[in-house]
């Protein structure tokens, strides 16, 4: 079913070869002036209004259907453009176990390598976002990474090239490049730009388990879907078009918590009582485990996350965050 009549915003579908020789080619006359030596950016979590698996590609990626609203829980990162060669990653809290593993250091190497860049960067990245929690946290990182990279070396390439990298790092980075209120499709690049959603107040609680990703699409391709596991995603839409957050709210589904909840029973008992604090609607966000739920003021959040904390029955503990929507131009400015 088609669900989506408008052509995508953001998506690329061409070479981007030609475009890349051109700007290696221009970057060579660029005023230095128009360069910097240290951008700070910020990286935003995203949470999943509706998520749908619509199929399965033969190489195994399992197309979806989704709508993606960028949060303003987020990492800072400090990426600084130095006349030594190399990338050098510092990690806070924690340095990552292998480096060159890591999205950011990857998003940066990508840019290194395509356009022939001089030097080498520094990046300092300080964490927020909960990581394996279903909010895109590494994907962001690596989308800032390449906004800054952009920015910092004066290469001011168009948006379907940045968009065509971020698609060579990860499924949800170019989601995250460009935020706001997106449905995804295809394996998640391909982006149609929806309306704003009205304000709200968002509240995320990220139980402290790791859920792996590959993992939970992994076991779903085992279950038995029932057409009543698959959310509506149609209704979703038509009432983020209309701006009827109530709507939105009802409509919300996610297929993959048949998997994650499964597996994390409390996820269940945690939605539940969300509601029965006074949440319009609650949901697991990615594969999980975070769970969010929306309201109408920054009180109403707090007396849910209160009443939460009274009953203190879930078996592992929590984190909780109170956030508000972001629209795509914050991210791009950010």
């Amino acid at each position: 079913m088609q669900i989506c009549q408008e052509k995508p915003a953001f998506y690329f579908t061409g070479p981007v070869a030609d475009t890349i020789i051109v700007y290696k080619i221009r970057r060579l006359y660029k005023q230095k002036s128009r360069m910097t030596d240290q951008i700070q950016l910020k990286a935003y979590a995203k949470i999943n209004l509706g998520l749908d698996i619509t199929g399965k590609r033969e190489d195994g990626y399992h197309l979806i259907s989704t709508v993606m609203q960028t949060i303003g829980i987020c990492d800072d990162i400090v990426l600084e453009r130095t006349k030594s060669r190399g990338i050098r990653l510092l990690c806070l809290p924690y340095e990552p176990s292998e480096e060159k593993e890591n999205l950011v250091w990857k998003a940066a190497h990508k840019m290194f390598d395509l356009f022939s860049l001089p030097g080498g960067a520094d990046i300092t990245l300080e964490k927020r976002v909960p990581m394996a929690a279903g909010l895109a946290g590494g994907s962001s990182d690596a989308a800032a990474v390449l906004r800054g990279m952009d920015r910092i070396f004066g290469l001011n390439l168009p948006e379907a090239v940045l968009l065509k990298t971020a698609e060579e790092l990860g499924a949800d980075v170019p989601y995250c490049l460009a935020g706001g209120t997106v449905l995804a499709e295809g394996i998640g690049e391909k982006l149609t730009a929806l309306p704003a959603i009205p304000d709200c107040t968002v509240v995320v609680i990220k139980p402290d388990i790791g859920v792996s990703t590959a993992g939970v699409y992994a076991d779903l391709d085992g279950k038995k879907i029932l057409p009543a596991d698959h959310p509506d995603m149609a209704k979703t839409l038509a009432c983020i078009r209309e701006g009827d957050m109530a709507g939105v709210s009802e409509s919300m589904g996610n297929i993959l918590e048949i998997v994650t909840a499964e597996k994390h029973p409390f996820l269940k008992r945690l939605k539940k009582d969300m509601k029965e604090a006074g949440a319009m609607g609650a949901l697991m966000s990615g594969s999980g485990p975070s769970v969010f739920s929306l309201f109408g003021s920054d009180d109403a959040a707090r007396r849910c996350i209160g009443e939460m904390k009274r009953k203190s029955r879930y078996g592992v503990p929590l984190k909780y965050f109170i956030a508000h929507p972001i629209k795509t131009e914050e991210v791009m400015e950010s």
